[in-house]
């Protein structure tokens, strides 16, 4: 609900950080793995290998999508069916990346599929009902918004559902790659914030003076706001050492 009244508002901001396709793809499955196994279905992730490993987007509304996406995949999966994560790169657009949630679960019809994106909007069938009694209509709808906010500026694409009643789902959405200036400017900041300075250390005969060494001192005794992990990946992203 805060989500849809932040988007609503046009108050809903995205934080970029370096993504990690894989282990992100590798937490969501560790979520549902639980779940997966009582049911006999397959997680399966498929990312193409034209991708770099690493991507820049929103890590957090991009988990949103995927975990909303496959939270309703394996309630409506049968025995012994798959659900399946695919990465591509989009073929007309070098920045968006296409992500495709695939299952082989009971499927949509097709009157029901564009009420599914709405505010609201859920499937009052007794299947559907028995499957998942406490859907109130939100959780595709808000993740046709982020998709929206995680897309290229101006492409007023969120979901596309293709499914095929009885055989399974097919749900596509993209997001776009800034994995350029934007990201090395976040990253100069999060490593001023440990006592860096990343101008300077990126020159070879660089040493720090004694001011610029207590700072640093400084710096380090403070609360560290920023997870050795984030900053790790961040050194490796732009070669930092």
């Amino acid at each position: 609900l805060l989500d849809a009244g932040q988007i609503a508002a046009g108050k809903f901001k995205t934080v970029l950080a370096p993504v990690n396709l894989y282990e992100l793809v590798n937490n969501v499955f560790g979520i549902f793995d639980f779940k997966a196994r009582a049911k006999d279905v397959s997680l399966i992730k498929t990312i193409d290998q034209r991708l770099s490993e690493e991507i820049g987007t929103d890590p957090a509304r991009l988990s949103q999508i995927l975990i909303n996406l496959v939270s309703n995949a394996l309630k409506y999966s049968q025995k012994r069916g798959t659900i399946t994560v695919r990465i591509e790169p989009n073929v007309l657009n070098s920045k968006k990346i296409d992500f495709y949630v695939e299952d082989t679960g009971l499927g949509i019809r097709g009157e029901d599929q564009k009420e599914l994106i709405k505010d609201w909007g859920r499937i009052e069938r007794c299947e559907d009902s028995k499957l998942n009694p406490n859907s109130i209509g939100l959780g595709l709808s808000i993740c046709n918004k982020l998709a929206n906010q995680l897309n290229v500026e101006g492409a007023q694409e969120g979901i596309k559902i293709d499914s095929v009643f009885g055989k399974g789902t097919k749900i596509k959405f993209s997001v776009e790659n800034k994995k350029f200036e934007s990201l090395k400017t976040e990253a100069a900041r999060r490593l001023s914030v440990q006592g860096f300075h990343l101008e300077k250390r990126l020159s070879e005969n660089y040493s720090p003076s004694f001011e610029e060494k207590r700072s640093i001192e400084a710096q380090q005794k403070k609360p560290d706001y920023t997870s050795g992990i984030e900053l790790k990946k961040i050194k490796k992203v732009w070669r930092i050492e």
